[in-house]
């Protein structure tokens, strides 16, 4: 409802619960027949939309658009796949070179994040599978890169409905590589092992990320203890 001055309100419209559970509170609370001047005027309440806005219309616009058609008087009907609309006049080369400003921006946005991501990936597919792809830089640099480039193999797949098969066979070296250069962690892999490296990111307490176990034990060697008087000969058994 438009109430002037460029704002327009619109009422919260409650269900019969709803009203009711009010009424019942106010009764409860002792206000429901407490009446003041402003219930009988019309105001905003909790719940209801008041905005306002204001529309300017450009003077100047540059588009670049596709002619589809055109009209009985001459004039072009523009449409297509992807229209290009600038405040003020510029010519076609600059809106495209804005264009691809814009969209390299974001596309390097998105790789940076998705990089970011694949990192946290590639710790935990290491733990699933016993590879400890964190044991040097390097390492940890081809786990990320395998990861990543098979993320963006999979986005372009779908996007472009495509297989990229240079992207495919890079992460499939990649991935081979790790697994040929990455040391066996300590923790027996499996599902638990990712569930406590997810765990560790979040920051959980201990024990709700114990490991299943381990793989390399060590049994205790009497002889291998410190004897602080090594001169003396040990008792005999």
């Amino acid at each position: 409802v438009y109430v002037g001055d460029g704002y327009f309100f619109s009422p919260y419209e409650r269900s019969t619960a709803e009203t009711l559970l009010r009424l019942a509170g106010q009764y409860v609370e002792g206000s429901l027949f407490d009446f003041q001047w402003g219930d009988f005027l019309p105001s905003c309440e909790a719940g209801d939309l008041r905005v306002s806005f204001q529309v300017q219309d450009p003077k100047e616009l540059s588009i670049l658009a596709k002619v589809v058609e055109k009209t009985r008087d001459g004039r072009p009907v523009l449409g297509g796949d992807k229209v290009i609309l600038h405040h003020g006049i510029h010519d076609p080369d600059a809106m495209i070179a804005v264009e691809a400003a814009d969209s390299r921006r974001i596309a390097v946005l998105g790789r940076i994040v998705a990089a970011c991501w694949a990192a946290a990936f590639a710790v935990i597919v290491g733990a699933l599978l016993g590879l400890d792809v964190r044991a040097t830089p390097l390492l940890f640099g081809l786990a990320t890169a395998a990861t990543l480039v098979a993320f963006l193999d999979i986005v372009w797949s779908f996007a472009a409905r495509d297989l990229h098969l240079l992207a495919t066979v890079a992460a499939l070296a990649l991935a081979g590589l790790v697994a040929r250069l990455a040391p066996p962690t300590n923790a027996k892999p499996g599902l638990r092992a990712a569930y406590c490296q997810v765990a560790r990111f979040a920051n959980l307490p201990p024990d709700w990320r114990v490991e299943d176990g381990y793989r390399f034990t060590t049994k205790h060697n009497p002889d291998d203890e410190w004897d602080p008087n090594p001169n003396v000969a040990k008792r005999a058994k």
